[in-house]
Parts: structure tokens; sequence; C-alpha cells
């Protein structure tokens, strides 16, 4: 059989075995019991916390049997409270919990949130919706509404208090018909201006009587309810027209973040031939642009301008009274480069504690003297540095070439099998994770390619010394030689896999942040831990064979599972959660999505622990194998 059809069939069985796979968390999901009744419960009705404190506010959700799909809406005090993290999405006060379930029981228990102002704040059930396999479970919430009263100690921001405020909220969300007055406007709230109320008017399928520019519109929320906005043609303004009670408009523009309303002044510069504007505040805007100072932002010395075409920019007034566009260049996220900063000086300081901790160990078991031996033998001249980096990089060569000998494509199949696992895959469990993963595509891939890293790395150097017998019989090289070759060859490929993973960065439309610099290390750190433990599996594989099989087919399945791969983390009971936050390949795969997909900066928990595992991995890996190197060449 040749090399072709063997890859072909490779790669069928690969696919067919993801699908099968797929197939049979599904058959699991058909056949248990669906539920009649579930319960939402929260640990804890009552907070006490101090102002900057994160708390944990874990969630529950109980059924008596299978849980189809869920969808749990929280809203929280806004004004007094920060989102921190643990849910599928939080937009302006509203967090929510949603996803397809996996038995009886879910259970959020790393919700968080920070405590910004002081005073009574809290969290209440705003919608909740359980679904079995085939229909909504009618008594989804046992009992009265779950909510919590959290009173936060610290200086007040004077806002009213949380389940006050949820009155009027009720208030501004009804109806024209709740205050009297006959329109065929579709109305979704009221706003106060001084002491006149204004009514705030859904565009959806609405033209109201307003001269402006020439507008778009976009539908994003507002209250918590979905509304059609007018817009520029960049899309950073949310306009609202609203309504008087003499059915006079005028327009207002909304910050969805901070809920906030600004007024809008139409000018008109250049005399009675002269352009029009309509200016706003620069906070009003969806994104602004990061070199804006807050002095700038606070005294409103540059603001945001839209001329009768729908094209908006920055602007400030000349001495003259001129508009001028603002110079809104690009300049370093200043913030971004703090933060890179930080973690590789956290890097390095984990480092030089696992250097000094190896050095002890390798001078009480008596190898120091060895190594300095073998330093004094390479300085010396009688082993030629380069000449061992050029054998590496020719068994790196010779290795890439043996694995596209015989195929038409060649080393193009590095760059495509990725994106076609990618497709599989998103194909298969889109619609199990579609609303708990944000880019799922991206999500996978970042996950795929950094495991295919591992395993490949891992895998073919357990094989090096023994499929490289002639050479250590007749070249006298060191035989980690041959180690580090099969760990850079998985290098090289990592290489061309990361053509596919740019591309899919720009399909997505990710944009280039400075926290990718911390790319580059996250990889180093992985390939590290990698090289240690195949020194480990090199020698392991000269002594006891039957290691391939149960490395390959039981050790790495079990690990791939257990690296979150393709779902979410927060799907897991708390306890696998921990367990994940200790496996290594799973640290260096969530460090890389955070610094790429989502450009959060990952936890420094997460690269302390990831460089101790690479210089612990590296350390015993080479202890290992000098040990044991010279009873190599007996056994194979």
């Amino acid at each position: 059989m040749t090399d072709r059809k063997i890859k072909i069939r490779y790669g069928i069985t690969q696919i067919l075995g993801s699908l099968g796979m797929a197939l049979f968390l599904i058959l699991i999901d058909a056949f248990s019991a669906n539920a009649t009744e579930a319960n939402l419960l929260f640990e804890n009705n009552e907070y006490s916390v101090k102002v900057n404190d994160t708390f944990k506010v874990p969630v529950t959700i109980k059924a008596d049997g299978n849980i189809g799909y869920y969808e749990i809406v929280l809203k929280y005090d806004k004004n007094r409270m920060q989102y921190v993290s643990g849910a599928e999405a939080e937009d302006n006060g509203l967090v929510t919990l949603q996803g397809t379930g996996w038995g009886d029981e879910i259970t959020y228990s790393n919700l968080r949130f920070k405590a910004t102002s002081g005073g009574s704040a809290g969290l209440v059930v705003k919608e909740a919706h359980i679904f079995d396999d085939s229909e909504e479970i009618e008594d989804y919430v046992l009992g009265e509404t779950p909510e919590i009263h959290i009173e936060i100690e610290g200086t007040d921001n004077g806002k009213l208090p949380f389940f006050e405020q949820l009155v009027v909220d009720e208030r501004m969300e009804a109806t024209l018909e709740t205050y009297g007055i006959v329109t065929d406007a579709p109305v979704i709230g009221s706003i106060k201006k001084g002491d006149e109320t204004l009514y705030v008017v859904d565009m959806a399928d609405y033209t109201p009587d307003i001269n402006i520019w020439d507008y778009k519109l976009i539908t994003d929320l507002y209250m918590g309810v979905d509304m059609t906005y007018i817009t520029d043609n960049a899309m950073n303004v949310r306009v609202i027209p609203a309504m008087d009670s003499n059915g006079k408009y005028t327009i207002l523009a909304y910050n969805t973040g901070n809920g906030e309303i600004y007024p809008i002044k139409d000018i008109t510069v250049g005399g009675i031939d002269g352009k029009r504007f309509f200016l706003m505040s620069i906070k009003a805007c969806q994104n602004i642009p990061q070199n804006i100072s807050e002095e700038d932002i606070g005294t409103e010395t540059i603001f945001y301008a839209i001329d009768h075409n729908g094209e908006g920019d920055f602007y400030r007034f000349t001495a003259d009274g001129e508009l001028e566009k603002w110079d809104s260049s690009y300049n370093p996220n200043l913030e971004n480069i703090v933060d890179v900063l930080k973690i590789v000086a956290i890097v390095v300081v984990a480092i030089n504690i696992a250097l000094f901790i190896a050095l002890l160990i390798i001078k009480r078991r008596g190898v120091m003297r060895r190594v300095k031996k073998q330093w004094t033998y390479m300085k010396d001249g009688v082993v030629d540095r380069k000449q061992y980096l050029f054998v590496i990089r020719e068994l790196t060569s010779r290795e890439i070439k043996r694995k596209y000998a015989r195929s038409y494509l060649g080393i193009v199949w590095s760059v495509l099998s990725p994106m076609l696992h990618m497709i599989v895959m998103t194909l298969v469990f889109s619609y199990m994770f579609k609303n708990s993963i944000e880019r799922f595509p991206l999500y996978y891939l970042t996950g795929n390619i950094f495991w295919s890293l591992f395993s490949t790395a891992t895998n073919h150097a357990m094989t090096a010394l023994v499929d490289n017998k002639t050479l250590l019989l007749k070249a006298k090289l060191p035989k980690q030689t041959f180690v580090l070759s099969r760990v850079y060859t998985s290098l090289v490929n990592f290489g061309y896999t990361f053509i596919t993973y740019v591309l899919m960065l720009i399909v997505f439309r990710i944009k280039p942040s400075f926290l990718m610099l911390l790319f580059p290390l996250d990889l180093l750190l992985a390939m590290i831990f990698a090289t240690g433990v195949g020194y480990i599996l090199s020698i392991m594989y000269v002594f006891f064979a039957d290691i391939k099989y149960l490395y390959d087919s039981v050790f790495l399945t079990m690990l791939m599972y257990l690296s979150a791969l393709f779902y979410p983390v927060t799907r897991l009971p708390s306890v696998l959660q921990k367990v994940l936050g200790y496996n290594p390949v799973y640290l260096s795969i969530y460090i890389a999505r955070e610094c790429m997909v989502y450009h959060n900066v990952p936890h420094w928990s997460a690269w302390l622990k990831l460089t101790l595992y690479a210089f612990a991995s590296v350390t015993i890996g080479y202890i290992v194998f000098k040990k044991k190197q010279n009873d190599v060449m007996q056994k194979i």
C-alpha cells in the first residue's frame, strides 16, 4: 500500500472519528430522561462586601431530568457593580447564561462581579427559559423569583438603590397608552428632560418626520430591549428619535455601554452655503480612539460630528471657529504594553526560580561536574556548536521531505489540514455550543494547533532514537540531537499551520493588539514543555516499546478531552474545572485564546504554572535522558 493511500485513509479515519464522537454525544443526550420541572437557585441571597471587592455569585439550575436548552438572563446593579467573568454574555447590566444542557444540573460557579460603589445593590432574574428536548418546562422556577440583596460598604454614588431603580425602569419601558397619549409611533420607553417627558420611538417599522443626515439603521439594545437606532456610516453612534407630548421630534445620542443620553447640536459651518454638521460628545461613541486623553474627554475639546452624508469623524474647533478634523493616528495602547511587560516579568522571575531549583537538583545528583566537562569540551572546539545546529536542521529537512514525499500537495497539507478540521468541528459542534462560545471556529482552531504541536512533537520524539539507529551507530553525535530535531520539525509544521491561523484571524476581523506579542512567549513555553516530555518518552520507548500504544491511544486521548478543545470550560463541574487549571496543554491553549482571539490579559497564575511546568519538564527530562543514554545502544 502506498504512503499516499495510507495518508488518505488516516485522514478519513480522523474525520469519521470526529463524526462518530459527535453522534455518540447526541445519542447519549437523546436517550436521557427529559425534565418536567426545574429550580433556579442562588447559593446565597444576601452578600456584604466592600468597594473594590471581587466576589462570586454561584448559580445552579436543577431539574428532575435532562435539560435540553436553557437561557437565564440576570439583571444586576450596573451603577454599583461591574461584571468580571463567568457568563456567556453581558450587555448593559444584563448577564446571560445560556447553552445546551448536560444532565439534570448546571452550575455556574465562577460568575464574578466587582463592587464599584457603596450602597444597596442587587441581582434579580429578568428572564428564565429552560427546555427539555421538545418544549419549554413550565415550572422552571419553583416559588418566588430568586433575588440577591448586596450591601456594599463604601462611598455611595448617589444613584437610586437597585430595587427602587427596578420600579423606575419598568415605568420607562411602558408604552404611550400608559401615559394617556394616542399615537401610532412604536414607543418603547420614556426619558426625562428637565420637567418634560420625551418618548423614545423605535425605528424598526416606523419613519418619524425628522430632517437629519443620510442615516443608516442598526439594531442594538435599549434598556434590555432590542431597538432599531439611527446611526452614521461608521456605525459609531446610536441615535434615538424622541417625541414630546405635542408630537415634535428631537434626536438624542444613547451609549449602550453606560446607558447615558447625550444631546445632539445641529450647526452649519462656513456661512450661508456652509456645511451642516451634527455634533455630540465623544462619550456617546461606541468606539473612541485609544490615544484620546481623559482630559480631552472631560473638557470635550474633541467631539464627534456627522455631516449631511452620514460621514462621522472626530473634530475640534479651531481658534477662528472653524471645524478641524482631529488627528486620530494610532498610538500604542500603554495599558496593553504594561500588561505585556508585567507578564514577561512574571515569566522571567519564574524561569529564574525554576533554573535555581534545577541547578540544586543537578548539583545534588552529581551531574554538574559532567555538565561543566561537556561545556569545556564544546568550548575547546571538539564539538562545533554550529555543526550541531546544522545537523538538527538537516534532520528536520529530512523528516519534512519524508512526510510529504509522495503527496501531490506536499506542505500545502499542513496549511489545509487545520482549516478542514476546523470546518468539520464547527459543523458538528457549532449548534451545540453556539450560545456558549464566542467565535467558536477560532476557539477550536486555537486549541487544535496547540494540541497538534504537543501531540506531534512528543509522539515523534518518542521514536527518535529507535528510528535513527543507523546514524547512532555510524556518527558520533549527541543523542539528544535526534530528539531535538523531531521537536523542531513539529515547530516547523506549526509555522505552516500558523498561516491558516492568521488567515482565519483576518476573516473573523480580529484586530491587532499588543497582547498578541505574548503569543511567541506562550509558544516557547509550550515547546520547552514538549521537549522535556519528548526526552522522557524517547528513553522509555527504547526499553518499553508498548509505551507508544499506551501513550498514543490512551494518554493522549484522555489529555485531549481534558484540554477543552471544542467545549466551554464552564460546562464542567467545578472539580473538573480545577483539574483543567493544572493541565499544561490547556494552560498554553487558554493563554493563546485570551491573547489572540479575545484580547484579554491571561491570568498571571496561568503564566506562572506553565513556566514552572515547562522548566520542570525539561529539567527532569534532561536528567533522565543523560542518565540512561549510555544504555540505549545496548537495547536498540
